[in-house]
């Protein structure tokens, strides 16, 4: 993942949403364990945009602004979002996530 963006310890807002995450501030990423919810918001990565796609790292893809998903396995996937604007911008960001198992 209501907030519209996570908080990572130091409290400084992230660019997705969830309701379970803690996040590494170093690096856009999160850590769960599986399985692992996470909704993505595209307005916080990138903001209004025509059409966005989400590429979740493990074969899924969805689109809209506003993606939940759920990490099922063990391991570490890079969520792409890919954003077009209507003037023919397109812009790209990433979030790492990493899921561990259950133990």
């Amino acid at each position: 993942m209501g907030s519209t963006a996570s908080q990572s310890n130091n409290n400084e807002l992230l660019p997705y949403v969830t309701t379970s995450a803690a996040a590494d501030e170093d690096t856009a990423s999160l850590v769960g364990k599986a399985p692992y919810r996470v909704t993505f918001d595209s307005k916080q990565l990138v903001g209004p945009m025509e059409s966005d796609t989400w590429n979740f790292g493990d074969g899924e893809i969805t689109q809209g602004p506003v993606a939940s998903h759920v990490f099922i396995s063990e391991g570490t996937y890079a969520v792409t979002l890919i954003a077009k604007a209507k003037t023919g911008e397109v812009r790209e960001e990433q979030v790492i996530v990493n899921v561990t198992s259950r133990q």
